[in-house]
């Protein structure tokens, strides 16, 4: 397979999974496409480091992920990608454009569909009443912004925030969990430990929904500590 077909594969990959999801980091990115189509998001991760940060030293995908990407794309695989996707050959006699060409195309194409999709969703959200969101038991839920907190147990109505709706959830965690990022070495799990020695996990950073205090990064003490009883289903953790 051609390395240049293969980048470019990938950067329309993540350009697309841009338009629907919240964050734009490579882990973001990388894991909102596992999701899709079923591929590994580490291996994801790998070829966003080589062909978008230019890490060379992490290796190509092979072929089947190849095609599970182009599958993305709405083709059926690398070869239906390559049939319908011509690549100008660089430096030609007749003055065809070189790579540089085809990252132009991209670029106006990106450029044009920005617009389309910021023309659609203002369009939407001028229809849209304004919507608040609440915390029930392990996550937010978006309701009307006229809802009494009695109506919800009591919990306050605040204002929508897609990202909390989308990544902020209370989680069980095992000791299989992955608390960091096998990439950056930083937390994907954040705690509360409660007046009663309970501990409470969290998939993003931020207050905890219902006390208001600062949630805590995950440490490796806190795992060596708490996690292994925790799978061995305690009622109550130590202090």
């Amino acid at each position: 397979m051609d390395e240049i077909r293969i980048e470019e594969i990938v950067r329309r990959v993540f350009d697309k999974a841009k338009f629907g999801c919240v964050s734009h980091s490579r882990y973001a990115l990388s894991k909102y496409v596992s999701e899709v189509i079923g591929l590994s998001s580490r291996t994801l991760e790998r070829a966003y480091d080589r062909y978008i940060n230019g890490d060379l030293e992490q290796g190509s995908p092979n072929a089947d992920t190849v095609d599970f990407l182009c599958g993305y794309l709405g083709y059926e695989n690398y070869a239906e990608y390559v049939s319908k996707n011509a690549l100008p050959i660089k430096g030609s006699e007749d003055g065809a454009p070189g790579k540089g060409g085809v990252q132009m195309k991209w670029i106006l194409y990106l450029v044009g569909m920005t617009i389309v999709v910021f023309f659609i969703t203002s369009l939407f959200r001028m229809n849209q009443k304004p919507q608040c969101m609440t915390w029930v038991k392990t996550h937010y839920e978006e309701v009307s912004c006229n809802t009494e907190p009695s109506m919800v147990n009591g919990m306050a109505v605040v204002p929508y925030d897609k990202s909390k709706i989308m990544n902020f959830k209370k989680v069980e965690v095992t000791m299989s969990t992955p608390f960091f990022s096998e990439i950056t070495n930083q937390p994907l799990i954040w705690y509360h430990k409660t007046k009663e020695g309970e501990i409470e996990y969290f998939t993003a950073p931020g207050l905890h929904p219902v006390t208001g205090k600062t949630l805590d990064e995950i440490t490796p003490y806190m795992i060596q500590k708490y996690v292994p009883m925790h799978t061995n289903h305690e009622d109550s953790f130590l202090k």
